[in-house]
Formats: C-alpha cells, structure tokens, sequence
C-alpha cells in the first residue's frame, strides 16, 4: 500500500511536469483502486484490537497497537487526499492553467514522505525525517502561490497542504500541531519565492 500510494503520486508529479491531463486521471483512477486494499488494512487493524483486548498474553501490546492504528487511520487520509489531489491537478491541466513547477516538486516530495514513514514503521524509528518531508512539501506548495495559481491550481495547492498535515498527523502529531506546522512551513515557501522574484 506505501508503495503503491508513493508510485502514483510520482506518476502525478510527471503529468504535472508534463502537463499530461490523461495522465493525471490515471493517477487519480489508479488511487481509487487502492479501495480493497484499505479496506484490508482496516480490517487488519480491528483484527489486532481484539487481540490486544481479548488476549491477556497481550495485552502488554495495547499501547503498540494504538499508536499503528492512529498511523493507519490517518494513512487512509493521506490516501483519500491524494485522490482528491489527483483530481484537482487533472481539472487544473484540463483547463491548462499555469502550473509551476514548485506544485510537482511538492507532490514529489509527499511521495517521499510516505516512503519514508514506510521505513520508519518497518524498522521502528522515530519519524523525524517524515515530518521534515511532508513539511519540504508544504513549503513547495507555498512558493507556487507565490508564484501565481489561478483557480484550480491553487486547489492543488491547498490539497498538498491537506495531505501534508495529514501526513503529519500519521506521525502523531494532534490536529493543531500539525496544521500549525505546515501553515508556517507554507508561509516560509511564500516568503522565500517573494524574496527571490517569483
């Protein structure tokens, strides 16, 4: 499923760099399919709540189970995010709007943040260098309103801010610290597009 998530969010970064709109609606299409899958991952996450719950052997796993469900559960917002992404940047080329190139590099950015938080859950690590990611993305997305966004465009600004708050919040972080962050990370990424004439 990480992989899964990360390859479609590179393939929407390369219609938004190729200005691709087919590409893009494949993109939003093929993370609509991911659907079954989710609904594995969810089922898998109330199979392990019984087992924590019912089972005394472990119950000692309570606190383990909750923090991965917390991640799982914010993961399927990530997911639906980036179908919304999808679709916002596939209505933004249909209508051929000037797209800067700091919208890809964000997109490609949460694509690395989710490969990343693939290798912390995997090998137990704290998640540091995701929020840094998912952060990197927020600041992108804040110097392509710099930049100039017409309509739809500053749509697709605005769902990477989402999916990266999202994205922060699958590492813990409460409703409020994470929105907290990326607002500044946003504001950060404008003020260093402004500085630099964009």
């Amino acid at each position: 499923m990480f992989r899964a998530l990360a390859d479609q969010l590179r393939s929407l970064e390369q219609a938004l760099r190729a200005t691709d709109q087919q590409k893009a609606v494949t993109a939003m299409e093929a993370l609509r399919g991911l659907s079954p899958d989710v609904e594995r991952m969810q089922d898998a996450a109330k199979g392990a709540e019984e087992v924590v719950t019912i089972a005394p052997a472990r119950w000692s796993r309570r606190q383990e189970f909750e923090r991965y469900d917390w991640g799982v559960r914010h993961l399927v917002h990530v997911i639906d995010d980036s179908q919304d992404l999808a679709r916002r940047a596939a209505t933004a080329l249909q209508y051929r709007e000037r797209l800067p190139d700091d919208l890809a590099t964000a997109v490609a950015a949460l694509a690395d943040a989710v490969d990343q938080l693939h290798r912390d859950v995997r090998q137990a690590r704290p998640h540091d260098q995701t929020r840094r990611i998912a952060l990197h993305a927020a600041a992108q997305a804040g110097c392509a309103q710099a930049a100039g966004l017409d309509t739809f465009g500053a749509a697709v600004a605005t769902q990477i801010r989402v999916a990266a708050s999202d994205m922060l919040r699958t590492t813990g972080c409460s409703i409020d610290a994470a929105n907290r962050r990326v607002r500044l990370a946003t504001h950060l990424g404008r003020t260093r597009n402004g500085r630099h004439g964009g």
